[in-house]
């Protein structure tokens, strides 16, 4: 059983270490989960030797799918798409020293910025995250209707220290 702190309590225990991009991960699935989301992890698998190829290039690491009343429209919910970043990432396109090295290999930042954006484009909503305090503030801004007493929706009231 996972054990439950406080930020503050957290931030006294970790001091300045930068938090890793699965302990931001873990963070936010549970967070997540919590309130009644799905995770779904996501990942690009590219074995050659077998022609085996699954995932789109640059996809995000997390699908999460909030279903709202599956008992009145099946099928019927919320998509939510999030790349997770540590907070000191800084890399950059690559294409040219790729192209340079004939390596055949994919520039991953371009990967994932034109999936981003095709994916933005059909209305999906996709989110690159590098702290926990900028994933609240975006989940209040977008999806804190959910868990409103006049908004709420299949069974958010019932979650604990909801008010």
């Amino acid at each position: 059983m996972p054990v439950q702190m406080t930020q503050r309590q957290y931030e006294q225990l970790v001091g300045d270490q930068a938090l890793l991009e699965t302990d931001l991960s873990l963070q936010v699935v549970g967070f997540l989960q919590a309130r009644g989301w799905h995770p779904y992890r996501m990942a690009r698998i590219v074995v050659p030797a077998l022609q085996l190829f699954s995932g789109e290039p640059g996809v995000a690491d997390y699908q999460f799918r909030y279903y709202l009343h599956p008992e009145a429209a099946a099928g019927a919910g919320l998509l939510l798409w999030i790349e997770f970043k540590r907070e000191s990432d800084r890399r950059t396109c690559q294409c040219l020293k790729i192209a340079r090295s004939k390596s055949g290999r994919r520039c991953t930042v371009c990967d994932q910025k034109n999936w981003r954006e095709r994916e933005e484009k059909y209305g999906g909503r996709v989110w690159q995250i590098r702290t926990f305090q900028e994933f609240a503030t975006l989940y209040q801004k977008y999806y804190g209707w959910l868990h409103k007493p006049e908004t709420a929706v299949r069974g958010q009231l019932a979650l604990p220290n909801a008010k």
